[in-house]
């Protein structure tokens, strides 16, 4: 899925054709919705969100590839359902950012639930230090309308934190999900 967003940053026009355009959805073009979120607004961007995918997509993938693909395709259709309904000014949307704060959700979730069964207090501490940065990090910029880590968005790209409150939404369900439905639970 890394490798899908640096295709599509060196493809010519591919990025023009498969962001999330709130235009081209009114006229039916859908796959935009999932589509989206591999397209970046510069190489900064699209080197941070693919580097944070692909590690915090390989750790939830060991623990569960059923998981990681619900959390994937859920975050990725709820965070284009939430860009869509609450941001109805915002006329494009891309990036993995919103993916990345799902799979840092997931994963900080699985740690707590892994570390409360092994009786490893500190550790399931630090899962839970994990979210609440996560938490603070999507705060700063929902204050600021500054990114924490992407340099050069641009004056006229700004961070969306409805989009990564959605994504870790997500990643916070899915392990609930998993207790609940025995499908998401093996590997």
């Amino acid at each position: 899925m890394g490798a899908a967003a640096l295709l599509i940053a060196s493809l010519p026009g591919a990025e023009a054709a498969l962001v999330f355009d709130r235009g081209a959805l009114a006229a039916g073009q859908w796959w935009r919705l999932l589509t989206g979120h591999w397209v970046h607004w510069s190489a900064n961007h699209l080197v941070w969100d693919v580097a944070t995918f692909v590690a915090l997509g390989a750790a939830c993938e060991m623990r569960s590839r059923r998981r990681f693909a619900a959390c994937a395709l859920g975050s990725a259709l709820a965070i284009s359902t939430a860009v869509f309904f609450l941001l109805p000014t915002l006329a494009q949307y891309g990036g993995l950012s919103g993916i990345d704060c799902a799979l840092f959700a997931l994963l900080g979730a699985e740690l707590w639930r892994e570390q409360r069964r092994a009786d490893g207090r500190i550790a399931a501490g630090l899962a839970v230090a994990l979210c609440v940065a996560l938490a603070l990090k999507i705060g700063f910029e929902w204050r600021t309308g500054a990114t924490v880590f992407v340099a050069d968005l641009g004056a006229s790209i700004v961070p969306v934190p409805a989009a990564h409150v959605a994504g870790a939404a997500v990643g916070l369900a899915v392990p609930i999900a998993a207790a609940l439905v025995p499908r998401l639970r093996g590997v």
